[in-house]
């Protein structure tokens, strides 16, 4: 997250949409989504995307995306930078959200792509430390999401 907001500062990029990086702990992506920091109304769409053990394990990052075209897009990035990608099988997402007149749905204000790299069974764990990344994989992923991220923003 940071070294996308790096190299945007770096290649002098503005995104023509609010971009917004946020990093969450258990349960606190149901809170930014429940509570906004800003105003927010009902026909507001939010597209996220979710990166998660993306450092370590296996040489290709799978994702599952909610809503249309996503997942294609992110594909056309990594592969610019010959970054293989799959399908990942499941992800629980968290985009249930609520305003001032009743719920809304995911599909209904919320779209999203989860981006993770199978095989790293460390992640989200004590284990989990610095030492346990990859650099390789973590720039490779990091280039492949600034660049999906970028042309996201430009639309």
């Amino acid at each position: 997250m940071l070294e996308v907001a790096r190299l945007w500062r770096d290649l002098g990029f503005t995104p023509k949409r609010t971009v917004i990086f946020a990093a969450f702990d258990n349960g606190g992506g149901n809170y930014f989504v429940n509570h906004p920091p800003f105003p927010i109304k009902p026909s507001d769409t939010w597209t996220a995307v979710l990166l998660q053990g993306v450092g370590a394990g296996a040489p290709k990052l799978v994702r599952q995306e909610m809503g249309s075209g996503l997942a294609r897009a992110f594909d056309q990035s990594a592969r610019r930078f010959g970054v293989h990608t799959g399908e990942l099988e499941e992800w629980q997402f968290f985009f249930i959200s609520r305003y001032a007149s009743g719920y809304v749905t995911s599909d209904e204000s919320y779209s999203g792509l989860a981006v993770v790299r199978p095989g790293d069974d460390l992640s989200g764990t004590p284990a989990d430390t610095l030492d346990h990344l990859d650099p390789e994989l973590l720039a490779e992923a990091g280039q492949a999401v600034a660049h999906y991220l970028m042309v996201l923003s430009s639309r």
